[in-house]
């Protein structure tokens, strides 16, 4: 597979049944909600089915800071998102009580129960809420890839930033790519 800054998984070792994607839903004020198309979430949406039919765990999840105060979330502050606000009708549905899915969540025991440790990201918003859970899942051991394609950017400018953040130093965190090269390699799409 096409990613930057090493090829993806980094042993070359690849099965789908080791893979999970994970989509971060952050919470989103009312004046963010039209910073994602209906065509972004159509392409998360797509993407999950094809990983899932192909033998992948999909996991979303509701990502929010409940410190934050004043803050006009779609929610109605119970920091969980209704059918309409999720970008995938995934495998297994969590809610996190911070800015990354690991923080007060039961997301590292879903991927170690199901034996998950390559891991795919993608969702909202890809500086904060899949940048922070890329790199706890690092930290937790897994081989990481984050899906630039269908990551949205609270702040467009930051995308280039957050990308290299990933690449430096060759890759700490892990590797960046596109859900397309993704599925025209393991996915046979």
């Amino acid at each position: 597979m096409q990613s930057t800054p090493y090829r993806w998984p980094w042993n070359g070792l690849f099965d789908m049944r080791d893979f999970a994607l994970v989509v971060t839903s952050a919470m989103v004020a009312n004046q963010d909600s039209g910073r994602i198309t209906q065509n972004g979430r159509n392409q998360v949406r797509d993407f999950a089915n094809t990983v899932r039919q192909a033998g992948a765990l999909v996991v979303e999840v509701a990502c929010s800071d409940p410190r934050i105060t004043g803050v006009p979330w779609r929610t109605n502050d119970k920091f969980a998102l209704s059918a309409g606000e999720r970008f995938t009708d995934a495998d297994i549905h969590i809610q996190s009580c911070g800015i990354d899915a690991f923080y007060s969540s039961p997301l590292e025991d879903v991927l170690n129960r199901s034996h998950r440790r390559l891991i795919g990201l993608c969702g909202t918003w890809f500086e904060t809420s899949v940048h922070s859970t890329m790199r706890e899942a690092n930290d937790r051991g897994m081989e990481c890839v984050a899906f630039h394609d269908i990551s949205f950017c609270l702040n467009p400018q930051s995308k280039k930033n957050t990308i290299s953040q990933i690449e430096m130093s060759g890759g700490i965190f892990g590797a960046v790519s596109t859900s397309t090269d993704f599925s025209k390699t393991f996915c046979n799409c």
